[in-house]
């Protein structure tokens, strides 16, 4: 899980801080994805962990996935009783889309 994104996945786990790591870890070693840690060092109570991965680079399998990807996260959020959430710019680093076509697609699911 969270595969194409290890690189955001290491980042985040580094900042949040050791708990965060161990909370990680457990998630990861099990397979427990979509999962939430503790915010751990960072300003927030929650870290989501939802992988998110294309299944074509076709315009209309993008805004059906990350359709998907945004309804998890807020059932996941809404489960944890988050009154806030957000969201890294998912598909713009190894899948290499246009961060501004991803940023409107999910400005779009979340209306």
């Amino acid at each position: 899980a969270c595969s194409t994104s290890e690189y955001l996945c290491k980042a985040i786990t580094d900042k949040a801080g050791a708990q965060v790591q161990k909370e990680y870890g457990v998630l990861k070693a099990s397979g427990a994805f979509p999962g939430t840690t503790s915010g751990g060092t960072l300003l927030c109570k929650n870290i989501l962990f939802i992988p998110w991965s294309p299944d074509s680079r076709d315009e209309n399998s993008i805004k059906s996935s990350l359709n998907t990807f945004i309804e998890l996260a807020f059932a996941q959020a809404n489960a944890v009783g988050c009154k806030s959430i957000a969201f890294p710019a998912v598909g713009c680093g190894k899948f290499n889309f246009d961060p501004l076509l991803i940023a409107k697609y999910m400005l779009d699911e979340t209306r």
